[in-house]
């Protein structure tokens, strides 16, 4: 993965590269912007924020690596026998938040459309989800725009952009604080909470 940005004249020029050539145009094409006031709040987000917040996932998916995980809410049974990762999770930079989280736990989406359909839980990778939240950077908020996409082998999560105290960053709170007997703290590298995972 690459990323290259310039700021002239305060604005945000970005040129990303996270998917190979043989799946670019289903990987690119697999987002959604929006302009809805819950998302953005009633100040935009710093483009920089955002870049800030998703080096910070990127640096936790190196660590976490490729292995395959379930993905589920806090109070969701575990069903596949992988390691958990419970979720939602947030990357929280100055103005932006990246979260990750199971779609059917992540209330109103625009443009998702499978309503009770969406899994309780869903397979993925740390590594899958910071190449997802790329394409969501370069196509929504490079644009200036929070936005989405899914991922997991059942697309049932979702990688999302908003601005840090919009009401969809209120609303959704991450598994962390949660959990019984939680004690989330804040990380050193800007994260708002911490990961509960089990091998």
């Amino acid at each position: 993965m690459t990323a290259f940005w310039s700021k002239p004249a305060g604005r945000l020029l970005l040129f990303f590269f996270s998917c190979n050539l043989l799946n670019v145009a289903r990987c690119i094409f697999q987002y959604h912007c929006t302009t809805l006031l819950a998302w953005r709040g009633n100040h935009a987000f710093d483009q920089d924020d955002c870049l800030r917040a998703y080096y910070d996932l990127l640096q936790f998916a190196e660590v976490q690596r490729t292995q395959p995980r379930e993905f589920l809410g806090s109070n969701t049974p575990a069903t596949s026998g992988l390691p958990v990762a419970r979720v939602p999770r947030k990357f929280r930079r100055g103005t932006c938040t990246v979260t990750i989280g199971v779609l059917k736990d992540s209330g109103y989406v625009p443009g998702e459309r499978r309503g009770p359909n969406l899994p309780a839980s869903d397979i993925g990778n740390w590594v899958g989800l910071g190449h997802k939240a790329g394409v969501v950077l370069a196509g929504c908020v490079g644009q200036g725009q929070p936005g989405w996409t899914w991922s997991g082998e059942n697309s049932g999560l979702g990688v999302f952009f908003w601005t840090t105290n919009s009401g969809k960053d209120m609303e959704v709170i991450p598994a962390a604080l949660l959990m019984p007997g939680a004690r989330p703290e804040g990380l050193s590298n800007g994260t708002s909470d911490v990961s509960i995972e089990t091998a």
